[in-house]
């Protein structure tokens, strides 16, 4: 089968639609990612009393302070 230069134009046209929302989308998850504070994805308190966290974001090498409101 053979395709018209037309139709390898139409076909580029929605290649280039497609990529470029697909990069608009991963760009605005990445701003909005890299401005967002700390995310606590989960905790942990060991028996000695100190607190394991898993987290995201900027700011979680600066985050020490644990709070237990749930308590």
């Amino acid at each position: 089968m053979f395709y018209t230069v037309e139709q390898h134009k139409i076909c580029a046209r929605h290649i280039a639609f497609f990529l470029s929302v697909i990069l608009i989308f991963v760009g605005s998850i990445t701003i909005a990612s890299m401005n967002a504070g700390p995310i606590i994805l989960g905790t942990e308190m060991n028996d000695n009393g100190r607190v394991e966290y898993l987290c995201l974001g900027n700011g979680c090498e600066d985050f020490t302070v644990m709070r237990w409101n749930d308590q």
